[in-house]
């Protein structure tokens, strides 16, 4: 998935964003908010293994565990955040998190 906006790019997760997603993860207002995003004590091995996942959930089109994309600056290309898609069976609804780094 691709989404232009003036300042923003919503895509797809790739293996480059390792970094960027383990910082959102860590992030102050992120564990305060949403402690449960990803599990705790994740490791950069951890994450890239999740990225790896998630390429492959779109792939194949299973979306039990959500759907995952990376919200960058248009400008320089620096992943800013993270949007998560999931379907709550149990609720019959649609659940959007969005989290966003602070620094």
């Amino acid at each position: 998935m691709l989404i232009e906006t003036t300042r923003l790019i919503i895509r797809d997760f790739t293996e480059h964003d390792a970094e960027a997603l383990y910082e959102i993860k860590y992030d102050e207002q992120v564990l305060k908010y949403n402690p449960t995003f990803i599990k705790r004590d994740t490791t950069m091995a951890d994450i890239k293994e999740m990225i790896s996942f998630w390429q492959g959930v779109r792939q194949n089109e299973i979306y039990e565990k959500g759907i995952h994309y990376a919200i960058c600056l248009k400008d320089v290309g620096t992943v800013i955040g993270a949007i998560t898609v999931n379907f709550l069976d149990y609720l019959y609804e649609l659940q959007i998190v969005l989290r966003i780094l602070t620094q």
